[in-house]
């Protein structure tokens, strides 16, 4: 039986479960954006498989640092390592939102 799914390509809160184990399984590629207030910055974009599926992975910050004291700042070196999930509450712009955040797995 084929489930449902109307989740984005990128990886979220919302098709994201607390302990799923990502797999990098490409190279990261890079994306200029621009914030709400005119900010230029760069937004990073990893390929995970999650639970079978194939999703994109912009990882917060926070995640990119773990990554690399875990990993080292190669990125392409990334590719086949594993990470863990946890949802965690953020406050953003006044509202407390649940985002994820991943935890690399040595």
């Amino acid at each position: 039986m084929v489930k449902a799914d109307f989740s984005s390509n990128f990886l979220d809160a919302t098709n994201a479960q607390d302990n799923d184990i990502i797999f990098i399984v490409g190279k990261a590629e890079f994306e200029k954006k621009l914030s709400q207030s005119g900010q230029e910055y760069i937004k990073t974009n990893i390929p995970v498989e999650i639970n079978g599926k194939n999703k994109i992975y912009s990882p917060s910050r926070e995640t990119g640092i773990k990554f690399v004291l875990a990993w080292g700042d190669e990125m392409d070196l990334w590719v086949g390592k594993k990470a863990t999930i946890k949802h965690v509450l953020k406050q953003v712009k006044g509202k407390t939102e649940t985002y994820i955040e991943a935890y690399p797995i040595k």
